[in-house]
């Protein structure tokens, strides 16, 4: 099954959602569920995604034909098959997400012995 890029983005953005907002309610008997309209909304109150909301919904649809979300009962969520392909996703992000967070956290001049500086000619 081919997932596009864009549903790729959707289905990061939602599961990682998802796991974060959870993380946050570990310590009560509590789990987060959410309508396909309040995910849309949130996403676009974070400018996670630039799209009309026409168009989410439309990827939404999709998502949901290829079985990697369902919506039963007003709940979005993740179908196994779903949690399947963000985990897949994940693991080829994170190592990218790591090292970004590594650099911006810390200096990367601290890494290098000694530090070279050079003259390089003016561009015109």
């Amino acid at each position: 099954m081919n997932i596009t890029s864009v549903e790729r983005f959707i289905l990061f953005a939602l599961g990682e959602f998802y796991s974060q907002t959870n993380k946050k309610l570990s310590d009560k008997p509590l789990q987060l569920a959410m309508t396909k309209a309040g995910f849309i909304q949130i996403a676009r109150k974070m400018n996670l995604a630039p799209k009309k909301e026409r168009a989410l919904y439309k990827n939404f649809e999709n998502l949901e034909t290829k079985k990697l979300i369902s919506y039963n009962e007003k709940n979005l969520a993740l179908t196994p098959k779903g949690e399947k392909a963000f985990k897949q996703i994940s693991g080829q992000i994170t190592p990218f997400i790591s090292i970004k967070g590594i650099l911006a956290t810390e200096d990367p001049l601290n890494y290098v012995r000694k530090a070279q500086t050079m003259f390089l000619p003016q561009k015109d």
